[in-house]
């Protein structure tokens, strides 16, 4: 859309109280806010809110807002390791009028590196990586990870992902009391058996680990264990956030936490077992 003539002149404002396209109610708008703009055809965008600003006029005044995009998989004829529930922040940029907007919108910010950030809900947006489209630049990323294609473990150690496909041939045998807890907790009748079980299972992600994988749950498990056993905490607090976690991690777990695992060496710090 092309500036309005004196957009430079307009009052900016870093809130403001509209309605909602379609809807009754009201929204307040704010900076840095991420939205869904209805375009042609019925066709949703998806935007972040850079700036927000007032154009005096009767007898009401116009809203414009200053728009960055977010690109999907449809729009940039995806590469493989783009996810159908990926969008990429993009540096396009363009003026559009407040009615375009029809709601805000929850896109969820995908750290790749991280091994413990909190789960993604399958089917909703996530994004992780910016594309320079006005450079004609590819999306700036150090190696691409598909979660829809790839499965990747995390080594504890070295603090770094390996693809499955790529440290085949280290796999390893681990020994008995590599897979269980490093001491006796401060009350073994509090020792969940979930709890336990975690202690044995590798961090992973991809496919039906799902995008963000099972990070969160297999680290606080070590964690609060761990804790426990270097007597960094009393009997009564251990059992409340065993109590805590457990309520949490629970569900999640119902998909893998009976599966067998296939272990491997690290091929980095070779002493640590993925």
């Amino acid at each position: 859309m092309l500036k309005p003539e004196n957009w430079d002149t307009f009052k900016t404002t870093k809130t403001y109280r509209f309605k909602l396209s379609g809807h009754h109610e009201y929204h307040v708008w704010t900076k840095n806010e991420r939205v869904v703009l209805r375009g042609k055809k019925r066709r949703q965008w998806y935007g972040l809110i850079k700036e927000i600003r007032v154009e005096a006029k009767e007898p009401q005044p116009q809203i414009w807002m200053l728009i960055q995009w977010f690109y999907s998989l449809d729009d940039i004829s995806g590469p493989k390791f783009v996810s159908k529930d990926e969008l990429i922040l993009s540096d396009h940029y363009d003026i559009v009028e407040a009615e375009t907007l029809e709601s805000p919108i929850c896109i969820f910010d995908f750290q790749e590196v991280s091994a413990d950030q909190n789960p993604i809900p399958k089917g909703f947006w996530f994004v992780r990586w910016f594309m320079s489209v006005t450079d004609k630049k590819k999306a700036k990323i150090h190696r691409p990870y598909s979660p829809d294609t790839d499965i990747q473990r995390f080594c504890l150690g070295c603090k770094k992902w390996y693809d499955v496909e790529c440290i085949r041939g280290r796999e390893v045998q681990l020994p008995n009391e590599a897979l269980s807890p490093p001491s006796t907790p401060p009350n073994p009748k509090i020792c969940d058996p979930v709890l336990i079980q975690l202690l044995s299972k590798p961090v992973e992600r991809g496919k039906a680990m799902g995008l963000v994988g099972n990070g969160k749950a297999v680290i606080n498990a070590r964690r609060i264990v761990r804790e426990a056993a270097e007597g960094r905490t009393t009997d009564s607090e251990w059992r409340m956030e065993v109590m805590i976690f457990l309520s949490a991690v629970k569900t999640d777990c119902k998909g893998w936490l009976d599966r067998s695992f296939i272990y491997y060496n690290c091929p980095e710090c070779n002493e640590y077992w993925l």
